[in-house]
């Protein structure tokens, strides 16, 4: 009868080496115990144990190898469940990787940022508005606020650049004109108001900077006082619509991890968006 076992590569090796230990004692002993006979073991005289054929990890024994090994065989059967082990701990997130949201102006969520999944087929799914567990990357658009704060002072500057366009016209029709015609005091006090009014257009553009709005979306305003300054009467749809937005964005890549804001809310500086 014959016995084949199975063993890993790591296994296999020490198993090897193990019978062949126990095969060279063996020999010595029998050398020891019969030396009047002059007997020699042989490999013929050995169990027999070979690696079966087709086969790099299962062995073949002999039933008197096993016999001699005193091996033995048990039906294989699961593992008997373990004690779990149970760890105490806390997870925190980097205070280096997350930003708070805010608006910097009070107003109304008209917009939500929107981001598009890939499906299950790795095809582009249909645009859906951002949520919990969504990731965003650095300037991509969260939120839009609608802030009558920033519409005013984007009006303000309108108007600011209208007065000097017609104070520094006024200032162009007085200089041309003889001292014995005009009073010095009355061109003094046109280059003056001209002058105030530089300050006060600087003011105002300096003001949206501060509020963090861009050169284009300063650019914007400018050209729509040049409009009005023009004589085109009328109003731009576009133009009204986004002129008292204001656009929140992402600071970096990251994935967001709190959302408290749907359309239509309203939020001050202090709301966590």
């Amino acid at each position: 009868m014959k016995y084949r076992a199975r063993f890993s590569g790591k296994v296999l090796f020490w198993v090897l080496a193990a019978v062949g230990l126990t095969a060279i004692g063996a020999v010595m002993v029998a050398s020891t115990l019969t030396p009047n006979r002059g007997a020699v073991a042989t490999s013929e005289n050995l169990p027999s144990l070979r690696l079966l054929p087709g086969s790099n990890n299962t062995l073949e024994l002999s039933r008197e190898l096993v016999n001699s090994l005193g091996v033995r065989t048990v039906q294989v059967q699961s593992a008997a469940s373990h004690d779990r082990l149970s760890l105490s701990g806390s997870l925190i997130l980097d205070s280096n990787r997350m930003a708070v949201v805010h608006s910097r102006f009070a107003g109304e969520v008209v917009l939500i940022g929107t981001t598009q999944p890939t499906g299950p087929d790795g095809k582009a799914a249909a645009a859906r508005p951002l949520r919990y567990g969504d990731p965003v990357t650095k300037g991509q658009l969260l939120a839009v606020i609608w802030s009558k704060d920033v519409g005013g002072e984007k009006s303000d500057l309108v108007d600011s650049l209208s007065k000097l366009s017609m104070d520094e016209a006024q200032l162009e029709s007085l200089m041309p004109l003889a001292r014995d015609v005009i009073a010095v005091k009355d061109v003094r006090k046109a280059r003056r108001d001209r002058d105030a009014d530089i300050i006060d257009v600087d003011r105002h553009e300096r003001t949206l900077r501060s509020w963090r709005l861009t050169e284009e979306e300063i650019a914007v305003v400018r050209a729509e006082a040049k409009r009005i300054i023009d004589g085109k009467v009328g109003s731009d749809v576009a133009i009204d619509k986004s002129w008292a937005e204001v656009e929140v964005r992402s600071a970096f890549d990251g994935i967001i991890l709190e959302k408290n804001i749907v359309p239509g809310a309203i939020v001050d500086t202090s709301v966590d968006l």
